[in-house]
């Protein structure tokens, strides 16, 4: 749910407009994750493309035997270095597609729940699904020790006099005079004298 837009708008925003503002938005804007999960890719790519530049200028100034030993040097090095960039940014986008299912799940506060979570056992797919992670939200919100984790979806109660309710069966709760005998309009009135 988007719920900054809830908090502008207030009472007044329903599931449907927040299904139809999301699905707009999907189509026009990138979300926030995907880009800072693409931005961080460029940045790592940006600093190997400059550490390899270096690398080669230094290899320029080698002679043959070296020059070999300095490229296998090099090659396990990078190799190295893209393994640990895979990880880091498979782990970003683990992160950012957990955050999102928290928000989902109506988290109250992330930070409080992901201690409670299993993330090992927490997989994302190539489509950016994750499973593992619903059975244990929905052990989460069952539990009574951390139920109050999550936003509840109560609906307003409305206390007090139901409108339109008549008294004595009659709209407005007044009896109908024309139909009653003056023993009974009597009886009336001695039963309530405020009429």
């Amino acid at each position: 749910m988007l719920e900054w837009l809830k908090d502008v708008l207030g009472d007044s925003y329903t599931e449907e407009m927040d299904k139809k503002i999301s699905d707009q938005i999907g189509k026009d804007f990138v979300a926030r994750s995907d880009f800072n999960a693409t931005n961080e890719a460029k940045k790592q790519l940006e600093s190997q493309i400059k550490e390899r530049d270096k690398q080669l200028s230094e290899l320029k100034k080698l002679d043959a035997e070296s020059l070999q030993a300095k490229v296998t040097e090099l090659e396990t090095a990078n190799a190295e270095a893209k393994k640990q960039a895979d990880a880091a940014i498979a782990k970003l986008k683990m992160d950012y597609a957990v955050e999102t299912a928290l928000s989902k799940a109506n988290v109250m506060q992330n930070k409080a729940v992901i201690p409670f979570l299993d993330l090992d056992a927490v997989k994302l797919s190539e489509d950016g699904t994750l499973t593992g992670l619903s059975e244990q939200l929905e052990k989460l919100k069952t539990s009574e020790d951390t139920k109050f984790l999550f936003r509840q979806e109560e609906k307003p109660q409305v206390k007090g006099a139901q409108p339109g309710q008549a008294r004595d069966g009659l709209p407005g709760g007044a009896p109908d005079f024309s139909k009653m005998t003056y023993e009974q309009v009597e009886a009336y009135y001695a039963e309530n004298p405020q009429g």
